[in-house]
């Protein structure tokens, strides 16, 4: 993405641009907008570039993902050079697709790595992580849950706990924000 669009994604995530001025500057139209998202995620990734990552994101929170960027998300999840990991948990919640219980389970692993989350020791990087294995809700995510209940670490092993704890939560009751988001 070169800065021009980068700036535009930035002041129209500011909504200090209207959604007719972001297309006519960015110069696309609306029915594009997924495709440029995953085009956007994938150079970003290519390029390990973090500040990408992050505009591409916001345009997708602006807009909406489609499951096409899943494996996008998969490989952003595993990188230590950006840090978006939070935004990524929470898109592959909404998704809930059973292909991501690896990528998660690797991310509860991963946090020691990501300095940026140094702040967190009350385990809302791991809360997030369990949440997401909790949407997805296969056989798969609940195991992995469990076993991360036995984990020596024990913030990992109290969250993964508590969630387990919260699994007769019927989905409606469930927050629905992160629904909205994906098609």
């Amino acid at each position: 993405m070169n800065e021009t669009q980068g700036n535009v994604i930035l002041e129209y995530s500011l909504d200090r641009l209207s959604e007719g001025e972001f297309l006519i500057n960015y110069d696309i139209s609306k029915q594009e907008i997924p495709a440029e998202i995953e085009r956007q995620l994938s150079k970003a990734l290519d390029e390990r570039n973090s500040d990408n990552v992050e505009l591409a994101i916001m345009l997708g929170f602006k807009y909406e993902f489609s499951e096409s960027v899943l494996s996008i998300l998969h490989r952003l999840l595993e990188c230590i050079w950006h840090s978006k990991h939070e935004d990524i948990i929470g898109l592959l919640q909404g998704f809930s697709s059973p292909l991501s219980v690896k990528p998660l389970c690797n991310a509860v692993e991963l946090k020691e790595q990501l300095d940026y989350l140094n702040y967190d020791d009350y385990g809302s990087y791991y809360k997030k992580c369990f949440w997401a294995l909790n949407s997805i809700g296969n056989d798969e995510a609940i195991d992995t849950i469990r076993g991360f209940s036995n984990h020596q670490d024990p913030i990992i092993s109290e969250q993964a706990k508590y969630r387990l704890s919260k699994l007769a939560i019927p989905k409606e009751k469930k927050s629905s924000f992160w629904r909205g988001l994906f098609k």
